[in-house]
């Protein structure tokens, strides 16, 4: 467990989550699912015991008064109407006893659940994205926010991170799966709706990037089939594409790439307004397009009526030998 997170055995909860976000940068949970999978299970393992040791450190259950005691063990009490006397005063040392623990339980939520606030708003303010979600997540399953408050938090988080022009597709991605805001928008519509759609243009125009990206930085392999070597390699081209749109080369050939530029751009266009800027120019996009524009469509070809009568001339000597060997 400990070795999973890279730190020694602590029941510091604040190391803990510090281990789990350093070593959550590393892994790509899209490619790498089961050494996620095993540090998110390390993670909650360790913060398991971590609240495990803090609560044996709040003592023993406090003992009652010497006179409820002596209501509870009292062995003088033999008559009917003495154990009447002693079943009444245990009652009463119950009833009082419940509401003791009642409140003593409710302060010691109240307690947490502020410290969980005050460690949430400095995460906020160091712009660490990625632990809030985490401390957000494990203060919802030890249910110490209500689930409005929650919903609330989460959206700061999410409009933070989306803000944040420092923040990686990935931890994008495991936020917005730990706060379970990359699923459909739920039945019973809420206020955050906006935000969700927005969080969700924003991973898939990422998705997108990413391919176009992976697309130009595409490098033939030494032994190119035949067909790559008679008629070129149709990933060349492609690569040729992705770098005209990301602005790689220059655009004085765009004509001739007009059959894959022509997807490139109308993606460009619907997912350049949820990217970060610096990603992709505007300026470069309206140009692409306005060259592509200008490229006439090619006329579709006639058969000529010649090319017919030959065809029908063939399929009757076809026939004819047909019927011969018959």
């Amino acid at each position: 467990m400990w070795q999973v997170l890279g730190i020694e055995a602590t029941d510091d909860p604040s190391a803990i989550r510090r281990a789990y976000a350093a070593r959550l940068k590393a892994i790509n949970p899209d490619r790498e699912p089961e050494a996620f999978r095993a540090l998110r299970q390390a993670y909650e393992s360790a913060l398991a015991r971590s609240e495990h040791a803090a609560r044996r450190r709040f003592g023993p259950p406090p003992k009652l008064d010497p006179e409820e005691e002596e209501a509870e063990t009292d062995p003088t009490i033999d008559d009917e109407a003495g154990e009447d006397d002693a079943s009444d005063k245990r009652d009463g040392a119950r009833i009082e006893k419940v509401p003791d623990e009642t409140e003593a339980l409710l302060a010691s939520a109240a307690r947490e659940s502020t410290q969980v606030r005050q460690k949430f708003r400095n995460l906020l303010a160091c712009e660490d994205w990625l632990g809030a979600a985490t401390e957000l997540v494990s203060a919802s399953a030890r249910g110490l926010l209500p689930l409005m408050e929650e919903e609330r938090l989460a959206a700061e988080v999410v409009t933070g991170a989306l803000r944040d022009r420092e923040t990686t597709p990935v931890d994008l991605r495991v936020i917005a799966r730990c706060l379970h805001w990359d699923e459909p928008l739920p039945w019973n519509r809420g206020e955050q709706d906006a935000l969700r759609q927005r969080l969700r243009a924003r991973l898939d125009a990422e998705t997108w990037h990413e391919g176009v990206v992976k697309q130009a930085g595409y490098r033939p392999s030494r032994g190119l089939n035949l067909q790559a070597r008679l008629w070129g390699d149709p990933k060349q081209v492609e690569r040729v594409a992705a770098a005209m749109v990301l602005g790689q080369v220059p655009l004085r050939d765009a004509r001739f790439f007009k059959k894959w530029l022509d997807p490139l751009v109308d993606q460009a266009d619907r997912h350049q307004a949820s990217l970060p800027e610096g990603r992709l120019h505007p300026d470069l996009i309206a140009s692409l397009r306005s060259e592509l524009a200008a490229v006439a469509p090619k006329p579709a070809r006639k058969v000529r009526p010649w090319i017919w009568i030959l065809v029908l001339i063939g399929i009757a000597h076809l026939v004819g030998l047909i019927l011969n060997s018959n």
